[in-house]
Order: C-alpha cells, then structure tokens, then sequence
C-alpha cells in the first residue's frame, strides 16, 4: 500500500486528485452522519414529553423545531429528499474521485512498466514468456485499480467514520464509550485467531 500511496503522490496532478478524493470521503461520511441524523428524526418518539433528554434527542428536537416538522409534513419531505439528494452527490463524487484516481495510477505504472520493459536486453525476451509479461501489464494493472480503491475506503474513510462515531458516542455517553472498548478486543481477536490458521 505505501508503494501505491508513493505512486500515486508522485506526479503533482495526482496529489490534486488524491486531495480532492480525500475531500470527496469526507463529505460522504458527512452524509452517512447526516442520513442517520435524518432517520432518527423520523423514528424521533418525542423525548421532551417523556422527560429523556439525551443530546441525541436534543438534536433531534432542535432540527424538529426549527423546520417545524411537527406542524408540517412538507418540511419532513423535503428535509429527507435534500438528505437524499446529498447522499447520492456525495456518494457519486466520492466514488468517482477515487475510480479516477485508481485509472490514472494504473495508466501510470502501466507506462512505468512498458518503459521498463523496452529498456531490457533481447536475451531476456528469450529467457520469459511474453503472454506472462502482456498479462501482467494487463491483468495486473487492473487487479491494483480495484485494489486500490478498497486501500483508500479502507484507509482513509472507515477511521473518519470510526474516530467521527465514537467522538459522537463520547458525547452521548462515557459508559458507552468503555462498554465499546471492553467489547472491541473481545470481537478482533477471535478474528487475530482466525488468520492465523488460515495462513499456516
């Protein structure tokens, strides 16, 4: 993964592209946040009447209020189809800044290797398969395509969404905070175990 990162911040329109496709993950784990903002909105069951007054539920209750959703059912509409709207723009940007990203990296190591190539001796020509060296020009390029799209959801987006929901999960409650992490060794390493034994 660091020999892609290097790859892909070598040239300087990369490192535009790259940023933009950093900006583009976190508008979409904006999204994500503002889409379960919105679901809890409509599954709001009035906490101020019942007396549970979670900052959640104060949240909830101040968007309510402000845009009136309890008056009107227009504004619950077009509250969720802005939310919709912004979701799906997000999610398209961000998936095509990093699938442009990705082609652009594989049009680059596809050029690195051609010139790679054309600096070797004939001897070597005789030594190897030229099918085995045309696929892994190919084949390969794209298997790093997809690859590296999964390295920058992986790396970069799910420690956004991560560190942004236990920042959250702090404001709510601290208890629930250090239930989450006395429970998280508990689910990794049966999973350490696993890979483990499937490697041996």
């Amino acid at each position: 993964m660091r020999l892609l990162l290097q790859a892909a911040l070598h040239h300087r329109r990369h490192r535009s592209l790259a940023l933009f496709t950093l900006l583009g993950l976190l508008v979409l784990t904006v999204a994500n946040q503002i889409e379960m903002l919105a679901l809890g909105l409509i599954a709001s069951t009035g906490g101020q009447e019942s007396g549970n007054q979670s900052p959640l539920n104060l949240i909830v209750r101040t968007i309510a209020d402000y845009l009136h959703i309890e008056l009107s059912f227009v504004w619950l509409i077009t509250f969720l189809v802005f939310v919709s709207i912004f979701k799906a723009f997000s999610l398209f940007y961000a998936r095509y800044a990093t699938q442009l990203l990705a082609i652009r990296l594989t049009r680059d190591l596809r050029l690195q290797y051609f010139k790679h190539i054309q600096t070797l001796p004939l001897r070597f020509y005789q030594e190897q398969n030229l099918g085995s060296l045309c696929s892994r020009a190919v084949g390969d390029a794209g298997q790093i395509a997809s690859s590296f799209n999964s390295c920058l959801t992986n790396y970069l987006q799910t420690p956004i969404t991560l560190c942004g929901s236990l920042s959250i999960c702090f404001y709510l409650s601290w208890k629930l905070l250090c239930v989450i992490f006395l429970g998280l060794p508990l689910l990794i390493f049966p999973i350490l175990i696993l890979t483990k034994k499937v490697r041996r």
